[in-house]
């Protein structure tokens, strides 16, 4: 089972494993309370039907210059396949960017070269898109 809701809070306590603080251990006892409590939660993948095969879509967001340490932006994405996620992604981007029309070109290129890599992956599973990624 994957569970992509704590994935950030775990990136997050991941950067003070060698040195964590007492809010990092207090923080990392609580996700097991949290996954217990929603076990019954999680993605459905199921047969759309025929007039719904294999639609990809895809949704990016920005946050400018968040980070107090760095002033690097972070950028977020979701691919779908038929309503269910299939990749996700939240991370610093690589540099410095100096407007937040440069974070969302820099944020759509990575959504774009993942986009290609999911076309190549289902045609190579003969379950090619019926067309192109559905912005969202």
């Amino acid at each position: 089972m994957t569970r992509c809701d704590i994935t950030f809070a775990y990136g997050q306590l991941s950067l003070f494993f060698h040195n964590p603080g007492p809010v990092h251990v207090v923080t990392a006892k609580r996700a097991p309370v949290y996954v217990q409590n929603t076990h019954d939660q999680g993605l459905s993948y199921c047969d759309p039907g025929a007039e719904n095969q294999n639609v990809l879509t895809g949704w990016v967001d920005i946050d400018f210059a968040t980070d107090s340490d760095t002033r690097r932006s972070v950028t977020g994405y979701v691919m779908t396949l038929n309503g269910a996620p299939i990749i996700w992604r939240s991370r610093r981007q690589g540099g410095v960017t100096l407007s937040s029309s440069e974070v969302e070109y820099v944020a759509t290129s990575a959504v774009a070269q993942e986009n290609a890599y999911l076309h190549a992956l289902l045609s190579d599973f003969h379950r090619s898109p019926l067309g192109p990624a559905v912005p969202s």
